[in-house]
């Protein structure tokens, strides 16, 4: 179901998200080959600014005791942790690591995983009802800035099937409600 979620009474046990990362902040206009290429990527969809996503409040449709997913890049490590904090959340760890089984040159190493972060408001812990999930995601990357099938089900295996929403959804996953401007009804 695709939820307006300023405008609901619904609370949410895990809250997904996959926020618009811009690539192209604060490029010299001598860009190399490596940031043309990270500018292109901010046309598949629209993207947001660091301090947009940073400023962006969830909070109100998280359950008190709240498991929050939150997909990163390394680059964008910093904005995704102040998000996390100016929800309410805490940092606990690195859910899960997403080896892509396909390379791409960055600034500094070449490319090839991208991390999701685990975050936790209220008595979250006492919700997991399966500890055994594996951190490492080894799955061939897709279509642009879809993630990874398993990531979805690890999470049902660790928690069951309590409420769960997407947000920056791209597509409606059964079972999870969704929020975003590309998911259709």
């Amino acid at each position: 179901m695709i939820v307006d979620i300023y405008n609901t009474d619904r609370r949410y046990n895990i809250i997904y998200a996959d926020p618009p990362y811009r690539f192209s902040q604060g490029i010299n206009p001598r860009t190399t080959f490596q940031e043309k290429a990270k500018e292109e990527l901010n046309l598949h969809y629209q993207t947001m600014s660091d301090r947009e996503i940073m400023d962006f409040k969830f909070e109100q449709i998280a359950a008190d005791d709240c498991v929050l997913f939150l997909w990163t890049t390394d680059a964008h490590l910093p904005v995704a942790l102040k998000m996390i904090e100016n929800n309410g959340f805490t940092y606990k760890t690195i859910a899960f690591v997403w080896d892509k089984q396909k390379s791409y040159m960055g600034k500094w190493t070449v490319k090839c995983c991208e991390i999701c972060l685990l975050a936790t408001r209220g008595q979250a812990h006492k919700l997991v009802k399966n500890f055994k999930v594996r951190q490492l995601i080894s799955e061939r990357k897709t279509e642009h800035s879809a993630k990874p099938q398993k990531a979805y089900e690890n999470i049902v295996s660790m928690f069951g099937d309590i409420p769960k929403i997407e947000l920056f959804a791209r597509k409606q996953v059964d079972g999870w409600d969704s929020w975003g401007n590309e998911v259709e009804e």
